[in-house]
């Protein structure tokens, strides 16, 4: 599916905009002489139409997520925002711990990753609250470049951080079997 996508993307972007370019300046009811600033002034006005036209298609037929991705930075870096979610990954088939369950969020790359890490656990009402976590402390350990979620001594989540150009890309990897302990112990 991505190999027929990008074949159309590639297609439409760059070779069907320069067919309408030409039509558009040497057809058959103009004049034969067009100014090569003209050309490529027309001809970049419509690979940046079907360009974003192509990321928008890429998008909603769920292959690539550019289109998404640049949206969400804008709205991140224009707006009151801190951080967007991601991914949610919830299947006990795809990873190795039974259970566990993975949350992406992307953070602006100016951000303090620890304060930004404890605001999006105390945001997210479906761990903070239905878990049971009042006390959370989020530590940075070098050594493996990891982010711990730690309360009342158990380690409930590690966070692995991955910069992506302008944003950093947190994902909590939530231990299932100890939130469901903390909330036995209610």
């Amino acid at each position: 599916m991505k190999v027929y996508y990008l074949a159309l993307s590639l297609f439409l972007t760059f070779f069907f905009a320069h067919q309408i370019t030409h039509v558009m300046c040497f057809g058959r009811y103009r004049d034969k002489k067009c100014k090569k600033k003209k050309f490529y002034f027309i001809y970049g006005f419509w690979v940046a139409f079907f360009g974003i036209l192509c990321t928008m298609m890429g998008s909603a037929s769920g292959v690539d997520h550019t289109f998404d991705y640049g949206m969400n930075s804008l709205e991140l870096y224009l707006g009151k925002k801190n951080y967007f979610e991601g991914n949610v990954i919830y299947a006990e088939d795809d990873y190795k711990h039974n259970g566990d369950f993975i949350l992406e969020y992307y953070v602006k790359n100016t951000e303090d990753i620890e304060i930004i890490s404890k605001q999006i656990v105390e945001e997210n009402v479906f761990i903070f609250r239905d878990y049971n976590l009042s006390d959370i402390n989020v530590v940075w350990k070098s050594v493996d470049d990891e982010l711990y979620v730690y309360g009342d001594d158990e380690l409930y989540a590690t966070i692995d951080v991955e910069r992506k150009g302008l944003l950093v890309k947190l994902s909590f990897h939530w231990n299932q079997e100890k939130l469901n302990q903390n909330i036995e112990g209610r």
